[in-house]
């Protein structure tokens, strides 16, 4: 390796200490950096740096997708056409969104009920009320038996 690849490699190591990043992230980022740089690195010479990120496991888009997915949902559960659209975006191949998804088993309706959960305890509402909404699989309004006062309260504190 040159010079010019050390630089590049040793960039994206302190990269990668910090946060885990796809192969189409990294590339713009050394891309950028070679730019940069008085001493240009030759295409080649980046697609050997990049080899040898993806040899040495420092760079996995399979692994960075099952990892995603799983600190998402952690963080704030959405759908699964959502999680698709974000690593779509970040540049991950659809073969692999899809291994991904597949293998973290997710149950969409768990994960509504897991994002109204958290709605319900930020809006503050009527225990009763809250309770029948996670109980019930569709929610409409003529099954659940409100006083107006609570309505008005969900209302107002939904539309302000």
């Amino acid at each position: 390796m040159n010079k010019q690849q050390k630089n590049l490699l040793h960039y994206s190591y302190d990269l990668l200490a910090t946060r885990r990043y796809t192969i189409r992230e990294m590339i713009k980022k050394l891309d950028t950096k070679n730019q940069k740089s008085v001493d240009f690195a030759t295409e080649s010479e980046l697609e050997e740096v990049m080899a040898s990120l993806i040899k040495s496991n420092f760079l996995n888009d399979k692994l960075y997708a099952e990892l995603y997915i799983d600190a998402e949902i952690r963080r704030k559960p959405a759908g699964i056409l959502k999680l698709k659209q974000q690593l779509k975006l970040k540049g991950i191949d659809q073969t692999i969104i899809e291994q991904a998804i597949n293998s973290a088993n997710l149950d969409e309706n768990n994960l509504a009920r897991q994002l109204l959960q958290r709605k319900l305890k930020s809006l503050r509402l009527p225990s009763s009320f809250a309770n029948s909404l996670l109980k019930i699989d569709s929610v409409q309004s003529e099954d659940l038996a409100l006083s107006v006062k609570d309505q008005l309260k969900i209302r107002q504190k939904l539309f302000r």
